[in-house]
């Protein structure tokens, strides 16, 4: 009697133990809240233009940032935004000067912003951002004049370096196409404090045949300039916008 009662004690422990287990089991598995919400954008504005007929809209796009990454508390929405962007370019001229020129910059900003909800459809962001850019030109140029009894090289090397530093506000708006997928645009009130150095390096030689004579001649001038600047981005750049 008193054996049949501890275990009929004990499966009944046994089966409450189980259930608890269960309800805890079923909670550890059930879904958490998301907390952060990402958001990867690249600018798109050729590939758009190539899918929908855009007319002959040629405006300038003064927007420097080809990559764009967020990332936001999901139920405040505020969190920490940043973009870059990069360029590289170089011509070479033969005739009648041989003539190479590089471009090569950079752009890259760090914030803080907040992303809200406005309607079904739409998202607005807002935010202050810190901006730097880095931007160095060079051009090599050669040429040689043959006048039969002489000769006349010369040579020149030009480069420039632009460094600036800022900082100002950001406005972004966003169409949601899907509940992952958005088309954003921008615009930007930023305020950027710039050096530029500036180096000519030149030289020229004159060979005489008759009589036998050489003359050399070179210069080298540099020169710095500071500039203060505020600049606006008008909402022309779209950004097709990843969320995850």
């Amino acid at each position: 009697m008193i054996v049949s009662f501890m275990i009929r004690r004990f499966f009944f422990l046994a089966t409450i133990f189980a259930v608890s287990m269960t309800e805890l089991y079923a909670q550890d598995m059930a879904p958490r809240p998301k907390k952060f919400d990402h958001y990867i954008g690249v600018q798109a504005n050729q590939l758009i233009k190539q899918l929908i007929n855009l007319s002959n809209n040629n405006a300038a796009i003064n927007n420097p940032y080809l990559l764009t990454y967020g990332i936001f508390f999901s139920e405040c929405g505020y969190g920490l935004q940043a973009g870059i962007g990069y360029n590289y370019q170089q011509t070479e001229d033969k005739i009648p000067i041989n003539r190479i020129s590089k471009i090569d910059e950079l752009f890259y900003r760090i914030g803080v912003g907040r992303k809200i909800i406005i309607g079904k459809k739409w998202q607005l962001g807002y935010g202050l951002d810190v901006v730097a850019s880095r931007q160095f030109d060079k051009t090599t140029s050669s040429s040689v004049t043959d006048f039969g009894s002489s000769i006349d090289s010369s040579s020149s090397v030009s480069s420039s370096l632009t460094t600036s530093l800022g900082y100002g506000a950001q406005v972004n708006l966003a169409f949601h196409i899907s509940e992952k997928i958005m088309l954003s645009t921008e615009a930007t009130y930023y305020y950027s404090k710039s050096k530029v150095k500036q180096n000519v390096f030149a030289t020229d030689k004159f060979t005489n045949s008759f009589p036998a004579s050489t003359t050399e001649s070179s210069t080298n001038s540099n020169t710095e300039t500071d500039k203060k600047t505020f600049s606006f981005s008008i909402p022309v750049a779209l950004f097709l916008v990843i969320k995850f």
